[in-house]
């Protein structure tokens, strides 16, 4: 048997989402990890909702509940075989196989078909599984189609909350400012009448302070700083990702004022007190070895110091390899890793800069970043 992990906290900066589809040692009952770190181990999960988990312990006797808001992650040992054969194929290497086995298994639940009724659990599920295929995918549409069936045919899973953060996120990166605050607006009314998490609440303030395109520099830093501290040691997913934002802002100012070295300092400071915080979630780990890297990228256009460029490729590398949970990242970092290969110009580089060019068309081919690599070669 196979564990299917699901880990409830989900964000989606620079377009990134996370979700596990691994197969891991089978531990003979469901487990659920509560955000203290407590585990409930050895259970059945009978549901999933916006409220609670339901589960059963030793899969029998009276039914009990823990509310969703203390619940960081659930482990399934049992579950539909749709979920076992999706894991499979991403550990096989073709997500694309696992999109179409979990959108064959969405599409029959939906029409009334009999898909495993007893896991109740399974359709939502599936469906956030789905965001993050397409999200590892770099298909914006992919994630943004399923977001909104989630919202709208599950809207008592615990999952809501992140597919409206994804709805949100992926409309501003394609680049609909007005669309996300107003997926934003829908989300905020849902958090009150709900009673959600007051991390949502900040996930959504910070949000707004990111999609607000005129609001840059010294002024966007002090709002990002207010949040980071509101949010503080309670809510350190969304302290971090506040963190990094203030990072990007220093260096967005650095690069419009002629890569001005103070600045880039700065940022380079905030991406390495991200990377060195142990409480700094992967996505942002990756946004923040990504923003170290375009730091001392942007450096070595002023300072022609080859140095630069080879701790440059390193955090590059390190996203492509380490932190592939955010599309939008990796395409970034694949890309400068390439030009910084070009640029640095040693025996091999022109090859490895080909391979990953080539890797990043492959990978990510509608994204600005492969037709920055396709400028490359003409």
């Amino acid at each position: 048997m196979s564990i299917r992990s699901i880990p409830t906290r989900l964000t989606f900066s620079s377009a990134s989402l996370a979700v596990a589809l691994s197969l891991a040692s089978s531990l003979g009952a469901d487990t659920i990890t509560l955000s203290n770190g407590d585990l409930i181990d050895d259970c059945t999960i009978i549901d999933e909702t916006l409220a609670e988990i339901t589960y059963k312990e030793g899969g029998r006797g009276k039914a009990r509940s823990v509310d969703s808001s203390e619940v960081y992650r659930v482990e399934f040992e049992r579950g539909p075989h749709a979920l076992d054969d999706a894991s499979a194929a991403v550990t096989a290497g073709d997500p694309d196989l696992a999109i179409d086995v979990l959108e064959t298994y969405l599409e029959g639940h939906l029409s009334g078909a009999d898909v495993e009724k007893r896991f109740d659990w399974g359709p939502a599920v599936a469906n956030f599984r789905l965001i993050g295929l397409y999200n590892d995918t770099g298909n914006l549409g992919g994630i943004l189609d399923s977001a909104k069936r989630l919202i709208d045919k599950f809207p008592d899973s615990r999952y809501v909350p992140m597919a409206h953060m994804a709805k949100a996120e992926v409309m501003f990166e394609m680049g609909d400012e007005a669309g996300a605050n107003k997926a934003l607006d829908v989300f905020a009314k849902l958090i009150e009448s709900a009673r959600l998490s007051r991390r949502w609440e900040l996930e959504c303030d910070l949000n707004r302070i990111l999609f607000n395109r005129e609001n840059q520099g010294a002024a966007r830093r002090d709002e990002l700083e207010k949040l980071k501290r509101s949010a503080g040691s309670e809510f350190p997913g969304v302290a971090s990702r506040a963190a990094l934002g203030i990072g990007q802002s220093f260096l967005n100012d650095a690069k419009l004022k002629e890569n001005d070295a103070s600045l880039i300092s700065k940022a380079r400071d905030v991406f390495e007190a991200v990377i060195d915080d142990p409480l700094s979630d992967r996505d942002v780990l990756g946004g923040a070895h990504a923003g170290v890297g375009e730091c001392l990228f942007v450096s070595y256009a002023s300072e022609k110091r080859t140095e630069l460029l080879d701790e440059a490729i390193e955090h590059f590398m390190r996203v492509v390899v380490v932190y592939t949970d955010s599309a939008g990242t990796v395409a970034q970092s694949m890309f400068l890793a390439g030009l910084s290969y070009k640029l640095r110009g040693k025996e091999g580089d022109q090859d490895r800069m080909k391979k990953l060019f080539g890797r990043l068309l492959s990978r990510y081919p509608d994204s600005e970043w492969a037709s920055q690599a396709r400028s490359q070669f003409r």
